[in-house]
């Protein structure tokens, strides 16, 4: 059911838990959710730093979450989604003996049919037209004096999308791997799996 639902439905992606990351400096962004700083990261932090920016996540915690009696407070628990649905968030006491706070937040999901315009046709993308998209003066873009790592991956982030959005179109791909038991293999392949099996078969019927 869950595999019938990801294949057919845009199912909004919402992650809410303590991540534990206390390196990680979250800043607000306003219309696009907090942005991590990258410094004075661990290697597990700035895996997750990287991941996030790749998937395209939006993380929209910006205030301090925990804190335990004359600890310095921490941002541990994170709202993590895949698009900007998410509003009103409010920092709640803790409950009983917890020392994080309570987080309450407004939804406001649509759930649709996938639909096949939604997808980049990566083989009818105008490449050339891209490549001269993106040949930009990348030192003026991305001015080291006016803008933090952050801030630039954001703009680099921002003009890539922008690009593929006018040269690569969207739309239906058919492809064979879509065709019911449709399998990438050559004859010689096949008839190995084929006496593998057999064996395989033999092996268990012996043994029982």
């Amino acid at each position: 059911m869950l595999f019938y639902i990801q294949q057919n439905y845009n199912v909004p992606k919402l992650i809410v838990g303590d991540f534990n990351f206390s390196n990680i400096r979250w800043y607000d962004t306003y219309d696009s959710g907090a942005s991590a700083c990258c410094s004075n990261l661990s290697g597990n932090e700035l895996e997750f730093v990287n991941a996030f920016r790749e998937n395209f996540l939006l993380q929209h915690i910006t205030q301090t979450t925990t804190q335990r009696r004359s600890d310095t407070p921490h941002m541990l628990d994170l709202i993590i989604t895949s698009d900007n649905f998410l509003s009103d968030i409010e920092y709640l006491s803790p409950l009983g003996m917890s020392d994080h706070s309570v987080l309450k937040f407004h939804l406001q999901l649509f759930i649709d049919r996938v639909s096949a315009d939604d997808k980049f046709r990566w083989d009818k993308g105008d490449y050339s037209n891209l490549r001269n998209f993106l040949d930009i003066n990348w030192d003026d873009a991305l001015d080291t004096s006016n803008a933090t790592v952050d801030e630039m991956w954001e703009k680099f982030k921002i003009t890539v999308l922008n690009g593929m959005n006018l040269y690569i179109p969207k739309g239906n791909q058919k492809s064979r791997k879509s065709k019911k038991n449709y399998q990438p293999f050559s004859a010689d392949l096949k008839e190995l799996i084929r006496k593998k099996t057999q064996v395989v078969e033999t092996l268990d019927y012996i043994s029982g």
